[in-house]
């Protein structure tokens, strides 16, 4: 607008050939208050030689000008007094719509105006130069802003340019605001944010520094390879420069971040194509989604170890039905044999390889989560305490550590079972600390939460905390992923088989419980067991059989294996008991109904084709209320047969049972009280 200004004055003015002294200065203070460049200003002078004939014109050409321009101008002397004005183009509420020649300044502005006017003037004559202002006026609960220059014009005068700068800082001030709430949007997002340009950090919100643990001082300039998983890189860089390219892209992908610490977390990228300081860049959305990871693999983990725990529980089972006939030939074969008899001495080694076979099926039922044989109420310090020293005392190399919680809860737990657990843990560690080192056992209550328990398949509240640290040699991440794993071993052939820990997971999993690992390499291994609490008392242990006892009735005998029917009958006759057998369900209920009041007790196979062991239980049941039922199967009390024993089951015995247990068994149930 300047420099039109300019050549609109020489259009008017070059033609003629001189101008009063005071026009020219008039019109160069102008000239000055709108910032005219040396060009401009040079070209305006050579325009202000006009002839006295037309200054009258040229004056009112000029004025005519003056209006059409947005500014105000006062000509005022040195006293304040108004010599000249042009007012606004737009209407404006600070200032006078008519022409207050002859007036004092103060007479028609406010106070808030005239103040800082006469300030503008103070300061513009006492430097002799243009004095510029940028102020803000109240009025009416809005507020003004305008900017005024102030140039000194002939001896005792001034020309004072003042523009409305409304809307100019209502727009900045929008503008600012916007950036300030962007602002704080970036900086306080719960994800990171970055903008990366060739390969390098450009920018990086503070929740970055969270992350990935750098400083975001540092963070800058830093090469994207730097923080991104090695394993990653080759994926990322591929998708970096495919989305530079604009090829299609996935909405988003999980890549692997490196902490600065060595940690590796997990991150969703998102990401868009932005320019950035005139060059391409890629504006990144990073989400921390290790938690959300960790949870994931849990899972995976725990459906993988569930797929082929159906298919140990159902080779268990099978193998053990396979035992019930060699152990129990075995059994009746001893029971008439003297000790000197030269079979003697073979069958008892039958019968210990007959239990090896049956612990073999124990380890692979535990991780099929195959049931708890008999549970009580136990206090797992006593428990822990006994087993440790019975472990220690074989491994004098080893030192162990105890840490007891006082008050501890009690829990619910197959005896058995547990120590079968624990003594995998404490065989485990002793093997990570060749020739010495120390085991250290902890128990606390803790109570977990639904965070803690979402992943794990249990319900949160009150749990016993079991942990068990050794200061071996550790296990690297690959190990330690696999470590739950069926078959899996560290150790050389023929020195583990693999199910120790996978049934030990199993087997806490059937107690409502959890068990986790942390290791790394060099620096020793934890096992955390987590067992939910009871408030049932401790229960005492159980007097060890002495003798087989014989009796008199008539047991019914259900399976659908032959084999089984032939000995187990053959052993409830040796034990003095009339045998009636039923190779299904349907025939059990129809022997049953043959025979009701005969019919003493029934020995009934859990798993059976057609009417299964449950259902043939409630017919029988329904025949007769008071029915004494012992429930036999290969696999062990699990939640079915459970479920059986909450609704009348007298007793349940796992295959392959000595007839010692048989014996036992089959006397409990028949002395017991309808």
């Amino acid at each position: 607008m300047h420099s039109l200004l300019a050549r609109q004055l020489k259009n008017i003015f070059g033609h003629t050939d001189g101008i009063a002294p005071e026009w020219k200065d008039f019109l160069k203070s102008v000239a000055d208050a709108y910032h005219q460049n040396d060009a401009d200003r040079q070209m305006l002078e050579r325009s202000l030689d006009l002839s006295s004939e037309e200054l009258m014109q040229a004056n009112s050409e000029m004025r005519a000008i003056f209006q059409t321009l947005p500014d105000i101008f006062f000509r005022i002397d040195t006293a304040g007094t108004i010599l000249d004005f042009k007012g606004p183009a737009a209407p404006d509420p600070n200032f006078p719509e008519v022409r207050p020649i002859g007036k004092p300044l103060q007479d028609i502005l406010s106070a808030e105006l005239h103040a800082p006017f006469l300030d503008l003037l103070t300061k513009a004559l006492a430097a002799k130069s243009m004095t510029s202002l940028v102020y803000d006026i109240p009025l009416q609960g809005n507020l003004y802003y305008y900017e005024a220059r102030c140039v000194p014009f002939l001896k005792d005068q001034a020309i004072i340019v003042i523009r409305n700068i409304t809307e100019r800082k209502q727009a900045e001030d929008t503008l600012r605001q916007s950036e300030e709430k962007y602002k704080l949007l970036v900086e306080n997002a719960n994800m990171v944010i970055i903008i990366a340009q060739d390969l390098l950090l450009k920018y990086t919100n503070p929740k970055a520094s969270d992350m990935i643990g750098y400083s975001n001082k540092e963070l800058l300039g830093m090469p994207i390879a730097k923080y991104v998983h090695p394993d990653d890189w080759a994926m990322l860089l591929d998708i970096h420069q495919k989305r530079l390219r604009g090829e299609p892209l996935p909405h988003s992908y999980t890549a692997r971040v490196v902490h600065k610490n060595g940690d590796t977390l997990w991150g969703e990228f998102t990401g868009v194509n932005i320019p950035w300081e005139g060059k391409p860049a890629i504006l990144s959305f990073i989400k921390d989604v290790t938690h959300h990871k960790k949870l994931e693999e849990q899972l995976l983990q725990a459906q993988k170890l569930e797929a082929i725990g159906t298919l140990a529980g159902g080779i268990a089972h099978d193998f053990n039905n396979l035992l019930m006939g060699i152990q129990g030939y075995a059994s009746l074969m001893l029971l008439d044999m003297d000790s000197s008899h030269p079979y003697h001495a073979k069958l008892k080694s039958i019968e210990q390889q007959v239990q090896s076979g049956a612990n073999l099926t124990k380890q692979l039922l535990g991780f099929a989560r195959g049931g708890k044989y008999e549970v009580k109420a136990t206090n797992l310090n006593d428990f822990i305490l006994h087993n440790s020293e019975l472990f220690g005392r074989t491994k004098k190399e080893i030192t162990i550590h105890r840490f007891f919680a006082k008050d501890l809860w009690t829990v619910e737990i197959d005896r058995g079972q547990i120590e079968q657990v624990l003594l995998n843990l404490y065989i485990n560690a002793w093997q990570a600390m060749p020739g010495s080192g120390s085991l250290y056992l902890e128990t606390q209550n803790i109570s977990l939460a639904e965070g803690d328990v979402q992943a794990h398949e249990i319900t949160p509240g009150r749990y016993v905390k079991v942990s068990i640290r050794d200061t071996g040699m550790g296990m690297d991440e690959a190990t330690r992923r696999r470590i739950f794993d069926p078959f899996f071993t560290t150790k050389e052939m023929g020195r583990g088989v693999g199910l120790g820990l996978a049934s030990a997971y199993g087997i806490i999993c059937n107690h409502g419980g959890i068990i986790t690992v942390d290791s790394e390499k060099g620096k020793g291994t934890t096992f955390h067991i987590f067992m939910p609490a009871t408030e049932n008392r401790v229960e005492g242990e159980a007097t060890p059989v002495s003798d087989t006892h014989r009796g008199h009735g008539t047991i019914l005998i259900a399976d659908d294996e032959a084999i089984n029917i032939e000995v187990i009958g053959a052993m409830a006759k040796k034990l003095g008991y009339q045998v009636i057998t039923a190779g299904s369900g349907q025939e059990a209920v129809k022997q049953y109904r043959l025979n009701p009041t005969a019919i003493d007790l029934v020995i009934l196979d859990a798993i059976m084709p057609g009417l299964s062991g449950s259902d043939t239980f409630e017919i029988l049941k329904g025949i007769n209320p008071h029915i004494k039922v012992i429930l036999a199967s290969g696999y062990s009390l699990n939640e079915l047969t459970s479920r059986m024993m909450d609704r009348g089951v007298r007793a349940f015995i796992q295959k392959p049972f000595r007839i010692e247990d048989i014996a036992e068994t089959i006397k409990i149930v028949l002395a017991a009280k309808d």
